[in-house]
Protein backbone atom coordinates (compact mmCIF):
# COMPACT_ATOMS: atom_id res chain seq x y z
CA UNK A 1 0.00 0.00 0.00
CA UNK A 2 1.25 3.34 -0.86
CA UNK A 3 3.01 5.49 2.21
CA UNK A 4 0.31 8.38 1.53
CA UNK A 5 -2.59 5.64 2.31
CA UNK A 6 -0.56 4.06 4.99
CA UNK A 7 -0.32 7.51 6.78
CA UNK A 8 -4.04 8.03 6.04
CA UNK A 9 -4.86 4.85 8.04
CA UNK A 10 -2.53 5.51 11.21
CA UNK A 11 -3.75 8.88 11.12
CA UNK A 12 -7.38 7.41 11.27
CA UNK A 13 -6.53 5.25 14.31
CA UNK A 14 -4.60 7.83 16.37
CA UNK A 15 -7.80 9.74 15.97
CA UNK A 16 -10.13 6.54 17.09
CA UNK A 17 -7.55 6.11 19.84
CA UNK A 18 -7.90 9.83 20.83
CA UNK A 19 -11.92 9.22 21.31
CA UNK A 20 -13.72 9.68 24.60
CA UNK A 21 -13.71 6.71 26.75
CA UNK A 22 -17.49 7.10 26.66
CA UNK A 23 -17.13 5.58 23.06
CA UNK A 24 -18.66 2.33 22.79
CA UNK A 25 -16.66 0.56 20.15
CA UNK A 26 -13.60 1.31 17.69
CA UNK A 27 -12.13 -1.69 16.70
CA UNK A 28 -9.38 -2.65 13.76
CA UNK A 29 -10.04 -5.61 11.16
CA UNK A 30 -7.84 -7.15 8.38
CA UNK A 31 -10.05 -9.39 5.63
CA UNK A 32 -9.32 -10.49 2.04
CA UNK A 33 -11.19 -8.64 0.46
CA UNK A 34 -13.72 -5.17 1.17
CA UNK A 35 -17.06 -6.84 0.08
CA UNK A 36 -20.55 -5.08 0.30
CA UNK A 37 -23.53 -5.98 -0.89
CA UNK A 38 -22.14 -8.99 -3.08
CA UNK A 39 -19.62 -6.64 -4.70
CA UNK A 40 -15.88 -6.15 -4.18
CA UNK A 41 -14.59 -2.51 -3.07
CA UNK A 42 -11.08 -3.31 -3.71
CA UNK A 43 -10.86 -5.32 -6.56
CA UNK A 44 -10.60 -8.31 -4.68
CA UNK A 45 -7.04 -7.65 -2.37
CA UNK A 46 -6.59 -7.58 1.13
CA UNK A 47 -8.26 -4.68 3.36
CA UNK A 48 -7.65 -2.99 6.16
CA UNK A 49 -10.34 -0.77 8.67
CA UNK A 50 -10.35 0.92 11.53
CA UNK A 51 -13.65 1.97 12.66
CA UNK A 52 -15.75 3.54 15.81
CA UNK A 53 -19.16 4.21 17.45
CA UNK A 54 -19.90 7.05 19.49
CA UNK A 55 -22.46 7.60 21.61
CA UNK A 56 -24.24 10.74 21.20
CA UNK A 57 -27.37 10.37 22.76
CA UNK A 58 -29.58 7.79 24.99
CA UNK A 59 -30.22 5.80 21.49
CA UNK A 60 -27.99 7.98 19.02
CA UNK A 61 -24.76 7.18 17.49
CA UNK A 62 -22.30 8.24 15.10
CA UNK A 63 -20.39 5.50 13.02
CA UNK A 64 -16.85 6.29 11.65
CA UNK A 65 -15.11 4.28 9.36
CA UNK A 66 -11.28 4.52 7.63
CA UNK A 67 -10.90 1.99 5.10
CA UNK A 68 -7.66 0.91 2.50
CA UNK A 69 -8.80 1.03 -0.43
CA UNK A 70 -5.49 0.73 -2.67
CA UNK A 71 -6.58 2.42 -5.62
CA UNK A 72 -9.79 0.29 -6.40
CA UNK A 73 -11.66 1.37 -9.71
CA UNK A 74 -14.91 1.41 -7.85
CA UNK A 75 -13.85 4.53 -5.41
CA UNK A 76 -12.24 5.97 -8.60
CA UNK A 77 -8.31 4.89 -7.64
CA UNK A 78 -8.95 6.02 -4.48
CA UNK A 79 -6.40 4.75 -1.74
CA UNK A 80 -8.25 5.45 1.34
CA UNK A 81 -12.28 5.76 1.86
CA UNK A 82 -13.60 7.76 4.57
CA UNK A 83 -17.13 6.64 6.03
CA UNK A 84 -19.50 8.52 9.03
CA UNK A 85 -22.60 7.50 9.94
CA UNK A 86 -25.24 8.88 12.36
CA UNK A 87 -28.32 6.32 13.36
CA UNK A 88 -30.54 6.23 15.93
CA UNK A 89 -32.58 2.94 17.20
CA UNK A 90 -35.23 1.44 19.76
CA UNK A 91 -35.50 -1.62 21.86
CA UNK A 92 -39.00 -2.89 22.64
CA UNK A 93 -38.08 -6.29 24.23
CA UNK A 94 -37.22 -8.94 21.32
CA UNK A 95 -37.42 -6.40 18.85
CA UNK A 96 -34.64 -2.87 17.96
CA UNK A 97 -35.66 -0.78 15.15
CA UNK A 98 -33.38 1.82 14.06
CA UNK A 99 -32.83 4.26 11.41
CA UNK A 100 -29.76 7.07 9.71
CA UNK A 101 -27.72 8.18 7.04
CA UNK A 102 -24.62 8.68 6.31
CA UNK A 103 -21.90 9.03 3.52
CA UNK A 104 -18.61 7.91 1.95
CA UNK A 105 -15.86 10.33 0.66
CA UNK A 106 -13.16 9.21 -1.54
CA UNK A 107 -10.89 11.47 -3.94
CA UNK A 108 -13.18 14.25 -3.46
CA UNK A 109 -16.77 12.36 -4.45
CA UNK A 110 -19.53 11.79 -1.68
CA UNK A 111 -21.93 9.24 -1.62
CA UNK A 112 -24.50 9.76 0.44
CA UNK A 113 -27.84 7.20 1.59
CA UNK A 114 -30.66 7.00 3.88
CA UNK A 115 -31.18 3.61 5.65
CA UNK A 116 -33.41 1.89 8.30
CA UNK A 117 -34.41 -1.31 9.53
CA UNK A 118 -35.20 -3.73 12.48
CA UNK A 119 -34.04 -7.36 14.11
CA UNK A 120 -36.24 -9.44 16.10
CA UNK A 121 -34.67 -11.95 18.63
CA UNK A 122 -35.98 -15.18 19.27
CA UNK A 123 -34.03 -17.55 21.81
CA UNK A 124 -30.59 -18.10 20.09
CA UNK A 125 -31.46 -16.88 16.97
CA UNK A 126 -31.97 -13.27 15.00
CA UNK A 127 -33.69 -11.91 12.10
CA UNK A 128 -33.10 -8.78 10.34
CA UNK A 129 -34.63 -6.98 7.58
CA UNK A 130 -32.98 -3.53 6.26
CA UNK A 131 -33.87 -1.02 3.63
CA UNK A 132 -31.12 1.82 2.42
CA UNK A 133 -31.17 4.23 -0.69
CA UNK A 134 -28.80 6.19 -2.39
CA UNK A 135 -31.07 9.73 -3.68
CA UNK A 136 -30.02 10.39 -7.17
CA UNK A 137 -26.46 11.75 -7.29
CA UNK A 138 -23.39 12.29 -9.40
CA UNK A 139 -21.23 10.12 -8.22
CA UNK A 140 -23.46 6.68 -9.11
CA UNK A 141 -24.79 8.00 -11.99
CA UNK A 142 -28.32 7.70 -10.62
CA UNK A 143 -30.13 6.40 -7.48
CA UNK A 144 -30.37 3.06 -5.92
CA UNK A 145 -32.21 0.87 -3.63
CA UNK A 146 -31.64 -1.77 -1.42
CA UNK A 147 -33.24 -4.29 0.30
CA UNK A 148 -31.82 -7.18 2.55
CA UNK A 149 -32.80 -9.63 5.01
CA UNK A 150 -30.44 -12.44 6.66
CA UNK A 151 -30.60 -14.53 10.14
CA UNK A 152 -28.26 -15.14 12.49
CA UNK A 153 -28.21 -18.39 15.08
CA UNK A 154 -25.85 -18.51 17.97
CA UNK A 155 -24.99 -22.37 19.00
CA UNK A 156 -25.70 -22.56 22.59
CA UNK A 157 -22.92 -22.70 24.88
CA UNK A 158 -20.29 -22.25 21.80
CA UNK A 159 -18.66 -18.18 20.66
CA UNK A 160 -19.70 -19.36 17.33
CA UNK A 161 -22.50 -17.87 14.96
CA UNK A 162 -23.70 -19.07 11.79
CA UNK A 163 -25.15 -16.62 9.71
CA UNK A 164 -26.91 -16.08 6.13
CA UNK A 165 -27.73 -13.33 4.21
CA UNK A 166 -29.56 -11.48 0.73
CA UNK A 167 -30.17 -8.57 -1.02
CA UNK A 168 -31.45 -6.93 -4.37
CA UNK A 169 -30.21 -4.38 -5.60
CA UNK A 170 -31.89 -2.01 -8.16
CA UNK A 171 -32.76 2.00 -9.31
CA UNK A 172 -32.58 4.50 -12.11
CA UNK A 173 -29.24 5.14 -14.54
CA UNK A 174 -29.18 8.19 -15.83
CA UNK A 175 -25.45 7.85 -16.81
CA UNK A 176 -24.69 3.78 -16.84
CA UNK A 177 -20.36 3.76 -16.31
CA UNK A 178 -21.36 5.39 -13.09
CA UNK A 179 -24.10 3.41 -12.04
CA UNK A 180 -21.93 0.47 -12.75
CA UNK A 181 -20.13 1.77 -9.06
CA UNK A 182 -23.00 0.13 -7.20
CA UNK A 183 -24.95 -1.81 -9.42
CA UNK A 184 -22.72 -3.27 -12.52
CA UNK A 185 -25.60 -4.49 -14.17
CA UNK A 186 -28.60 -2.85 -13.25
CA UNK A 187 -30.70 -4.92 -10.58
CA UNK A 188 -28.91 -8.15 -9.32
CA UNK A 189 -29.35 -9.91 -5.95
CA UNK A 190 -26.21 -10.74 -4.06
CA UNK A 191 -26.11 -13.94 -0.67
CA UNK A 192 -24.06 -14.58 1.70
CA UNK A 193 -23.11 -17.36 4.26
CA UNK A 194 -20.88 -17.62 7.25
CA UNK A 195 -19.26 -18.16 10.50
CA UNK A 196 -18.04 -16.20 13.28
CA UNK A 197 -16.44 -17.11 16.14
CA UNK A 198 -16.13 -14.36 19.14
CA UNK A 199 -13.43 -14.30 21.91
CA UNK A 200 -12.73 -11.42 23.77
CA UNK A 201 -11.69 -8.99 22.01
CA UNK A 202 -11.16 -11.00 18.75
CA UNK A 203 -13.41 -12.11 16.39
CA UNK A 204 -12.56 -14.59 13.42
CA UNK A 205 -15.05 -15.12 10.61
CA UNK A 206 -15.23 -17.17 7.31
CA UNK A 207 -17.84 -16.64 4.83
CA UNK A 208 -19.46 -17.35 0.95
CA UNK A 209 -20.33 -14.40 -1.12
CA UNK A 210 -21.95 -14.23 -4.23
CA UNK A 211 -23.46 -12.27 -6.74
CA UNK A 212 -25.96 -12.40 -9.62
CA UNK A 213 -25.45 -11.21 -13.05
CA UNK A 214 -22.87 -8.75 -11.65
CA UNK A 215 -20.27 -9.02 -14.66
CA UNK A 216 -19.22 -5.90 -16.07
CA UNK A 217 -16.37 -4.53 -18.65
CA UNK A 218 -15.53 -1.29 -17.10
CA UNK A 219 -14.54 -2.94 -14.27
CA UNK A 220 -11.24 -5.06 -13.64
CA UNK A 221 -11.67 -8.66 -14.41
CA UNK A 222 -15.22 -7.54 -15.92
CA UNK A 223 -16.73 -7.11 -12.49
CA UNK A 224 -16.87 -9.34 -9.77
CA UNK A 225 -16.93 -13.32 -9.42
CA UNK A 226 -19.87 -14.85 -8.78
CA UNK A 227 -18.76 -16.86 -5.24
CA UNK A 228 -15.80 -16.25 -3.29
CA UNK A 229 -14.73 -17.06 0.03
CA UNK A 230 -13.68 -13.96 2.57
CA UNK A 231 -11.96 -14.35 5.90
CA UNK A 232 -11.01 -11.69 8.90
CA UNK A 233 -9.48 -10.77 11.45
CA UNK A 234 -10.94 -8.12 13.63
CA UNK A 235 -9.58 -7.01 17.49
CA UNK A 236 -11.72 -4.35 19.75
CA UNK A 237 -8.87 -1.66 20.84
Amino acid sequence: MPLRAAGSLLLGAAIFASLPARASSVSAEVASDSSHRGLSWIDRKAALEVTATVPVGPASFVDLAVIGTRGAARENGAEVMLQAAVRHSVDAGPLALWGGAGCRLFNGIGLCEVDGGGRYDIAFVSLRVAGHYAPPQSAIGGDTLYLDTGVDVALPGTPVTLFARTGRSSGRSQDPQRAARLRPAGRYHDYSAGIAIARGRLDLGLRYVGADNVRHPALPGGGDPEGRIVAHIRIDI
